[in-house]
């Protein structure tokens, strides 16, 4: 069961939940498969908010809905409790464990919720959508390191909390669009911290979570900071958050940079593992996600549109694809290609 708003409603789904009007009158059956009229009917009442049963097997189209809806509430929530948190500290917190609670129940109850990498990620209002992204990725590749519901919900509220420390950083440098000066570089490095000295005073929050703030950006080789920490001196939750934090950064828009496209991130991952990353959790990451859904129209270097038709694990960012025409009448399906053995050729996007 899962509870949506009406503006998320489509046609198909199935209520969880009968739905009443204020007067108690009776509007719509649990059970009840929606109809366009139905949905009109619940915006006529000012129904503002609906359960829907999840285990109904719905379409693409639908599952997309309900998962970017769940998204974007978590994010609105999340913002306003982030602001407040700086002031009211253990009582916002609950708030907040909330949030992850939600997420994570989401992730333990649905096997396939959330693996298509297109889907996962949010990217309106980068610092919130970046917090929530982290959250989720995190809380993914940890199940499948098999971790279990206490430990992912330690993972969880560390990744959501990750970048509290940014709200002490001047907001020119964070959004600075040109190369940022060396003591820009070192006010920014900063924030770690200082995220990990405001959420030390969070009182509910275990030193596990804490770590994730001040250690994320530490590298298995001993090279990244705050303390220059090195392999299992990192603990495995920032080791987990700092793959989740770097994948969701590098493929989103920046002010400074456009994002990469999910093959070169993807690439990125794999050529520093073992240096920036740990090896074995970005072997997970890489098992955890299908970088490019069975089916999703993607883009070529070379301008060509084509169908991802099999995803490669060995490869993940070099599935089989077909090359596809349009034409005046219709779509034409062209050759079928195995990425793995053209070299001049990447995915550089995704469509939607």
């Amino acid at each position: 069961m899962l509870r949506i708003r009406k503006e998320a409603l489509k046609p198909g789904m199935r209520l969880a939940k009968p739905i009443f009007t204020e007067e108690d009158q009776l509007l719509l059956h649990k059970g009840e498969l929606l109809k366009g009229p139905f949905i009109q009917r619940m915006k006529n009442y000012d129904v503002k908010e609906v359960y829907i049963d999840w285990h109904h097997q719905y379409p693409m189209e639908i599952m997309e809905g309900i998962i970017q809806d769940t998204q974007n509430q978590i994010q609105d929530q999340f913002k306003t409790s982030f602001s407040r948190l700086i002031d009211n500290k253990n009582s916002e917190f609950e708030k907040i464990e909330n949030l992850v609670e939600e997420i994570l129940s989401e992730i333990l109850e649905n096997k396939k919720l959330l693996i298509d990498l297109t889907e996962v990620r949010s990217t309106d209002n980068y610092t919130f959508a970046h917090s929530v992204n982290v959250c989720i990725l995190a809380m993914i590749l940890g199940k499948s390191i098999g971790y279990g519901k206490k430990n992912l919900k330690k993972i969880g509220l560390g990744a959501l909390l990750h970048d509290i420390g940014k709200v002490g950083v001047d907001e020119e440098i964070l959004k600075k669009s040109k190369g940022l000066t060396d003591g820009e570089y070192g006010e920014i490095k900063r924030h770690t911290t200082k995220g990990y000295e405001l959420v030390k005073s969070l009182d509910l929050l275990c030193e596990e979570s804490r770590r994730i703030v001040r250690d994320h950006h530490e590298w298995v080789n001993g090279k990244g900071y705050p303390k220059g920490l090195k392999g299992g001196e990192i603990h495995p939750f920032a080791r987990i958050v700092g793959i989740c934090d770097q994948f969701d950064a590098l493929s989103t828009d920046r002010v400074y940079r456009k994002a990469w496209s999910f093959s070169d991130v993807v690439e990125y991952l794999i050529v520093y593992q073992g240096e920036i990353f740990d090896e074995n959790f970005v072997q997970a990451f890489l098992r955890s996600f299908e970088v490019y859904l069975e089916g999703r129209l993607i883009e070529l270097s070379s301008g060509r549109n084509a169908v991802v038709r099999k995803f490669n694990r060995s490869f993940p960012t070099r599935p089989m694809i077909q090359v596809i025409q349009r034409e005046a009448k219709g779509i034409i399906e062209q050759e079928l290609l195995d990425l793995t053995k053209i070299h001049n050729e990447k995915i550089v996007k995704v469509y939607h």
